[in-house]
């Protein structure tokens, strides 16, 4: 993925978040939104970031994520989930 080669992250694969994409093609996930999509994407976040999840956990957006809001942001939305950027 190209914009993953210029993240901070350039060093992953993509089966280091996407542990089930190892076939091509990748399997279908059925997701009702994209909304849904990028919720799920964020959970994988966590693998890596535990200590900034388990935080992120008490925060007003993880409760409205948690009451079903899906305009609620998300770990994505605001740091990207391929282009990463240094945090400085």
């Amino acid at each position: 993925h190209g914009a993953l080669e210029k993240s901070v992250h350039k060093k992953l694969t993509c089966v280091d978040c996407h542990p089930n994409a190892k076939e091509i093609p990748h399997a279908e996930r059925p997701l009702a939104s994209s909304r849904q999509f990028s919720i799920a994407a964020s959970e994988q976040c966590r693998q890596c970031h535990f200590d900034q999840y388990r935080q992120s956990l008490e925060s007003v957006h993880a409760r409205a994520v948690g009451r079903g809001d899906l305009t609620a942001p998300t770990c994505v939305d605001c740091h990207g989930s391929h282009l990463i950027e240094p945090s400085k």
